[in-house]
């Protein structure tokens, strides 16, 4: 067993192996092995597993047909490297590893938040519950036809699943956060008409809402329902909380203070809202719309004004994001949500002062003067929102003066921004990065957007397309929408279209979507020397032309031909920019798709001898480098003779030690530069490195991570 399956029952059985998806379509097959996984690791006889996928009396050849599927199943499994189906009399046994399968990785969240809540730890209570709700994709089982296993299963599943959900909502009530809830507790009623505990959640989250009437309400509603269906009168638990109720008691009132006063005049006020639609298909987000969600809570219990930025590259899905937070949280904001798109992407940022005149045309009705000045708009502006409990949503925001005048100047509001950069110069801004997806994500993602059919039938494929892709939210959306509207592509096909190195980036575009148009805004949106002589622009074309996994400081500064002191504020400034990213070792690269656009940039920008000369001068860098350690493993090896236009001298190795943890960390970069070198043949340097690359990991027995590919001449 090597561990890597994520198998999930808490909806449409699936079974996936990192990029992966294992098809299982005959429904006695996936039966078999539902059977198997709910007594994981336990063995399962023979004589129960044909009960189970025969109802009625079973075939004579029901042992055979068995074996058939379990011999399937065993090939299925063994595709992807994995041995899990035992032989173990009497019968058969799956092994499991405690995180592979979803019904697993729910009891073990529920139990976590059942302890949380018997200690009063409110908040960890609530966000295990919600995990463990979360894990749920719709019905369970609801792919496998055994009846026996819905009868014996579904009850204690529902069951757990409800109580999870009673966790969450209490703890929820608990924290304060009760205005949320309410229309939850309404759907699980429907659904659940007698079960007192939610009526007692519905009645206590009413009354801190100040609904005090409706909560009565609830309560005279299941009085009538259980007397009507059943004849029996309400528990004591949710006669004493009535009793309660009734009596206003205080005692019961959670967060009293953070509570929005309904007043006549607060009930006049215009109610804004302003949202765009809900986005469909967020994966792999559930701890950044915790952590944001949080953020913008706490200001209702800490009495300061919220403000979260949501920042990341292009195409990583800040917006929607930024949008699905905003709903998550609308109801706790009574008086509405204002939100604008502030399109501070691209070559036109909207000036603040439109933004204010609209929100006080949405806040009051009324006409804005023309002759006003943005500070006298933003003064009105904060006035306004002095005393409302509103939510306001910035979406792309420029930089921080563009926002500055946006934001209120009194408690009871929060905003949520995003933005290519972090912004600098705006007080208790809590900053939130927002990174690529990982490779379950990915598949997670593009699953739901091409739907479980076609991605079972094309398994194979869907990881070269993923891999093309590079974890970027926005170019798995358009690979998907480009496979769903040519039914007749296969995602083979696509996928290699995609892996084209001259026109990938072509096929990232649909309707009005463009992957590079994306990249070409934030690239035009650089400064062109924010940091003395060196153009962030051309720092980010030229760092594409090395082939390695990441470049250092020393090294990216050898090919840019410059100081070192003058290259590295430039690096750290397209960090910012997120056009650069940052990796162990202090080392800086392009994300896949970015490389690829930075690469098209240096090919149309930069002359062919420039692009040389950059080779060259990297390749001379490691070359000389690898010179010093030579010298410092063994001394009287390859003397620093230093190359031809090379700016930057790299240090002496003080010692033996300090030489082969130089090796380490950069065995990726020299196999890779080393076979750069055997392909663009740029001088000496090209033949010289690769001799001494071959020297280093074969003499010295320094480890190489992958067979070196390239010939050399005999040392």
């Amino acid at each position: 067993m090597t561990g890597n399956l994520d198998i999930q029952l808490l909806g449409p059985l699936t079974v996936s192996s990192g990029h992966q998806l294992l098809p299982i379509s005959a429904a006695k097959q996936r039966a078999v092995l539902a059977v198997l996984l709910l007594r994981g690791n336990k063995v399962v006889a023979t004589d129960d597993l044909i009960a189970a996928l025969w109802d009625e009396v079973p075939p004579t050849t029901a042992r055979v047909t068995l074996q058939n599927y379990i011999s399937r199943l065993r090939k299925l499994f063994g595709s992807v490297g994995e041995s899990r189906i035992h032989t173990v009399e009497p019968g058969y046994r799956i092994e499991l590893g405690p995180q592979e399968l979803d019904v697993h990785r729910f009891e073990m969240l529920h139990h976590k938040a059942t302890g949380a809540a018997k200690a009063e730890a409110w908040e960890h209570a609530s966000v295990r519950s919600r995990q463990a709700l979360d894990l749920w994709r719709g019905e369970p089982l609801v792919d496998i036809p055994c009846k026996m296993l819905w009868l014996e299963t579904m009850p204690s599943l529902q069951e757990a699943r409800l109580d999870a959900l009673e966790i969450w909502i209490e703890a929820e009530i608990r924290l304060g956060r009760y205005v949320g809830v309410t229309s939850t507790l309404t759907e699980f009623i429907s659904e659940n008409p007698y079960r007192e505990r939610l009526h007692w959640l519905r009645m206590l989250a009413l009354y801190q809402s100040g609904r005090q009437g409706e909560a009565l309400e609830t309560f005279r509603g299941v009085r009538a329902a259980l007397r009507s269906a059943l004849g029996v009168e309400p528990g004591p638990e949710l006669q004493h909380l009535h009793q309660r109720i009734l009596e206003s008691d205080p005692s019961i009132l959670i967060g009293e203070a953070a509570r929005p006063v309904l007043t006549a005049q607060s009930m006049q006020r215009r109610a804004v809202w302003q949202l765009p639609r809900k986005p469909h298909h967020l994966t792999g987000l559930t701890a950044q719309t915790e952590r944001l969600s949080g953020v913008l809570l706490d200001g209702g219990r800490t009495g300061e004004i919220p403000v979260v930025t949501v920042v990341g590259a292009p195409g990583v899905g800040k917006t929607a994001l930024a949008v699905h937070t905003a709903h998550l949280v609308s109801a706790c904001f009574p008086d509405g949500q204002l939100y604008a798109e502030l399109h501070g992407s691209s070559g036109n940022p909207v000036p603040a002062i439109k933004v204010l005149a609209r929100f006080l045309r949405d806040l009051d009705g009324d006409g804005t003067p023309v002759q006003f000045d943005e500070n006298e708009l933003a003064t009105r502006y904060r006035s306004l929102l002095r005393g409302r409990n509103m939510l306001i949503v910035l979406d792309d925001a420029h930089n921080a003066d563009q926002v500055r005048n946006l934001l209120p100047g009194a408690s009871g509001c929060a905003v949520l921004l995003t933005s290519r950069d972090r912004l600098i110069g705006i007080d208790a801004v809590h900053t939130l990065t927002l990174g690529l997806l990982g490779e379950k994500e990915s598949l997670e993602l593009f699953g739901q957007l091409v739907g479980p059919q076609r991605l079972a039938h094309e398994a194979a494929d869907v990881a070269d397309l993923l891999t093309a892709c590079g974890g970027l939210p926005l170019a798995i959306r358009i690979a998907a929408m480009r496979v769903t509207s040519h039914p007749d592509w296969s995602i083979a096909k696509f996928a290699r279209k995609l892996a084209n190195p001259s026109r990938g980036l072509d096929e990232f575009s649909i309707g009005g979507t463009a992957l590079r148009s994306t990249y070409q805004a934030a690239y035009e949106r650089l400064q062109p020397h924010v940091y003395g002589t060196l153009s962030p622009r051309r720092a980010f074309r030229m760092l594409s032309l090395f082939d390695g996994p990441a470049l250092g400081p020393n090294a990216a500064a050898a090919l840019l031909g410059m100081p070192v002191a003058q290259v590295e504020p430039v690096l750290e400034y397209l960090v910012d920019c997120h056009l650069l990213s940052v990796h162990g070792h202090g080392r800086y690269r392009h994300e896949r798709l970015l490389r690829s656009f930075a690469l098209e940039c240096a090919r149309t920008e930069d002359s062919t001898a420039a692009r040389q000369d950059a080779v060259r001068r990297v390749l001379s860098w490691y070359l000389m480098t690898c010179r010093m350690a030579v010298q410092a493993i063994e001394p009287g090896q390859h003397g620093p003779t230093r190359p031809r236009g090379l700016p930057n001298t790299p240090s002496v190795f003080p010692a033996k030690d300090d030489a082969l943890r130089w090796l380490d960390v950069e065995r990726t970069n020299l196999i890779a530069a080393a076979e750069q070198a055997e392909r663009q043949d740029v001088g000496p340097e090209s033949r010289d490195l690769r001799d001494i690359v071959r020297q280093l990991f074969g003499v010295f027995g320094v480890q190489a991570p992958w067979p070196i590919t390239f010939t050399t001449r005999n040392l």
